[in-house]
């Protein structure tokens, strides 16, 4: 360690190198086995995530506003729970999830800045790897029955090192994405990938994975299309959303066949979607309509807060009342909702910013600007159905989210805009 004059002390040796935060970071993704036992919330990442973070903020010149966002964030977190009354405790619990979050930005903000130009090169190497470890695990499970890891696994999925399947999906969804769009994969190796997240979320009986997966190939593909007719794109956009709604409309009774049964795309979204709108639960016993009318109820108390939201947590709070019960939902199913009714205007902030972002990517798409974000934000809506509360601490997939975001945000194509 050495000083720099009348600044902070630096930092020298192990802690300066990009790969204690390369560690730290796959110690997050291990984070449901890198555990006592099962049940035990004191993981190797809660435990070593903090204690790094101070190191880093303390000793290095490190950006902390992603620190300050957070502060921001447990200030209004304490304002609306004071006025909605719903559990301090739980809602304490909660933050904590979130401060973990932030922590994980905070790390990868600073391999952006230590890393510079060979950020994404760097930080999609990574992520390849561990997409390799993962269908390894997976196949070795699949092919010789052997339980790698302790976990949950049934007889009927295979989630690797993850407690669910659905955990597993939402991770393979993120890494779809950005292979897709990473132009140093070659085009046999984004096929192959494709087939084998196709696959394992079609063992896994991943419905809205598998669905989400064909909006991201469907909106890569635009993305293609619009490069390289980027002088004809309104009539480009035109002819597809014509042509998006026809087939809504031709396939609303459509069955689509998955590994345990089949589903019309009206009984998987329309109905859904039209119920939840006009706040109608269904009252039936069944995952689909469990999801509507959860989503339902949380919609009901949010109204009652003028927009405020209830607090971090209180989603969930809700569906403890007996008059909210449902047969197998605990929780919302659905994280975009779940902020809203949670952190109301602050939620309605944050999305109308990430949309900011979403269409300035949006108007440089015939450019070498990134074009992550424009692919996998359009799936996000239905992918966030695809997980319970367990999202929260899904870390693979939200690493993957920051590293999208800190690729556009930093894109010199964008900065000039800002």
């Amino acid at each position: 360690m050495k000083s720099d004059g009348h600044h902070r002390p630096q930092l020298t040796g192990a802690l300066d190198s990009v790969w204690i935060l390369y560690l730290i970071i796959l110690f997050s993704i291990l984070n449901p086995i890198l555990r006592v036992d099962k049940a035990n919330p004191f993981t190797l990442y809660r435990i070593l995530a903090p204690i790094l973070a101070c190191y880093y903020i303390y000793f290095s010149k490190s950006n902390i506003n992603t620190f300050g966002l957070f502060s921001l964030l447990l200030i209004y977190n304490i304002i609306v729970t004071s006025v909605s009354g719903y559990s301090t405790i739980y809602s304490n619990v909660y933050m904590i999830h979130y401060l973990y979050l932030f922590i994980l930005f905070f790390f990868i903000t600073v391999i952006k800045n230590k890393l510079n130009e060979k950020f994404d090169e760097k930080m999609f190497l990574f992520f390849r790897y561990i997409t390799y470890f993962i269908y390894t695990i997976f196949f070795i499970k699949f092919f010789f029955k052997l339980n790698v890891f302790y976990n949950f696994d049934s007889l009927y999925y295979i989630n690797t090192f993850y407690s669910t399947p659905n955990d597993l999906a939402l991770s393979l969804s993120a890494i779809f994405a950005i292979f897709l769009c990473n132009t140093s994969v070659s085009r046999v190796e984004k096929i192959i990938n494709i087939a084998i997240i196709f696959f394992i979320n079609y063992y896994n009986d991943a419905k809205a994975a598998i669905l989400a997966q064909f909006i991201i190939i469907s909106t890569y593909l635009l993305v293609l299309l619009f490069k390289r007719f980027h002088k004809h794109r309104s009539i480009i956009l035109a002819g597809i959303t014509s042509s998006f709604i026809l087939l809504a409309v031709s396939i609303k009774n459509f069955a689509f066949k998955f590994k345990y049964g089949e589903i019309t795309f009206s009984d998987f979204i329309v109905t859904p979607f039209l119920r939840i709108l006009e706040l109608e639960p269904y009252r039936l016993m069944g995952s689909i309509y469990d999801r509507a009318d959860v989503a339902i109820f949380a919609l009901i108390e949010f109204c009652k807060s003028f927009g405020l939201g209830m607090g971090a947590g209180a989603s969930i709070e809700v569906l403890k009342l007996d008059y909210y019960s449902t047969s197998s939902a605990k929780s919302l199913h659905n994280f975009l909702l779940e902020w809203l009714v949670e952190f109301g205007w602050l939620a309605v902030i944050l999305y109308i910013l990430v949309f900011i972002l979403f269409y300035r990517s949006l108007k440089k798409i015939n450019t070498p600007a990134p074009i992550e974000l424009v692919v996998i934000l359009p799936s996000i809506p239905l992918l966030s159905v695809s997980q319970s509360s367990g999202y929260i601490s899904n870390y693979l997939f939200w690493a993957i989210i920051f590293y999208v975001f800190i690729k556009t945000i930093y894109s010199p194509l964008n900065k000039k805009s800002v």
